[in-house]
């Protein structure tokens, strides 16, 4: 069940609380950017990405201005082979589209360029629970790190990726 620990770790769970802190000394309010243009720095997560054991591979798009992810591939490590295509998205909270794959599920999405090296106030899907929870992504060394959290940023869970 190797390939649900990778899920798994891309949907984030395990958070036991779901309260909002907000630090007002440290809040900041952006103005839009006046460009109609997303700037370059912004795009740098666009593209295709996969986990560094090259076991999952997800591509992050633009949709609306904001930034979303796919799941493109990923191994099953299963005791019965089974194509990765053959999984469906059976916990969907949305009961019609429990019969899909899980290839091509949106599982990123409402992601907004923060400034730098963060986007932020996202969402990110568990296909393995079906559980959806907040997401943020951090680009540092020509990696991302894809934090998922419930309330608490920083009780969360986090997977890398790297450019294939």
């Amino acid at each position: 069940m190797k390939y649900l620990k990778t899920i798994t770790a891309i949907g984030i769970l395990f958070i036991t609380s779901s309260f909002h802190l907000v630090n007002k000394s440290n809040l900041t309010i952006q103005k839009p950017n006046s460009s109609s243009s997303t700037s370059d720095a912004s795009k740098s997560i666009l593209g295709y990405w996969t986990t560094e054991k090259k076991d999952l591979k997800v591509r992050v798009y633009l949709e609306s201005g904001k930034y979303c992810g796919k799941l493109v591939d990923f191994v099953c490590d299963c005791k019965i082979k089974t194509s990765a295509e053959s999984h469906k998205d059976t916990r969907n909270p949305d009961p019609s589209y429990r019969g899909n794959s899980w290839i091509g599920t949106k599982i990123l999405w409402d992601l907004k360029y923060e400034g730098g090296d963060r986007w932020i106030a996202g969402e990110i899907y568990d296909m393995t629970s079906g559980g959806i929870y907040s997401s943020v992504v951090t680009l540092t060394n020509g990696k991302i790190d894809v934090r998922g959290y419930w309330g608490f940023e920083f009780i969360g869970k986090s997977m890398t990726f790297v450019r294939p």
